[in-house]
């Protein structure tokens, strides 16, 4: 679910009521500390770990 706001913390609080884990991934700047909270494992991104799975213009 691509989303940093809180749009859907209650989402996010009823998969967790099925008994499943939520597991985050996010640029750390952009992740309101309620949604932060509200993972079970967190991964934070930063772009060192995605350049090399980003598309580069051949020369």
């Amino acid at each position: 679910m691509p989303s940093g706001d809180a749009d859907f913390l209650d989402l996010v609080y009823e998969v967790r009521n099925l008994g499943k884990q939520i597991r985050g991934a996010f640029f750390d700047k952009h992740m309101f500390d309620a949604v932060r909270e509200s993972f079970d494992k967190e991964y934070v991104l930063n772009q060192s770990l995605l350049d090399p799975w980003i598309m580069k213009p051949k020369p």
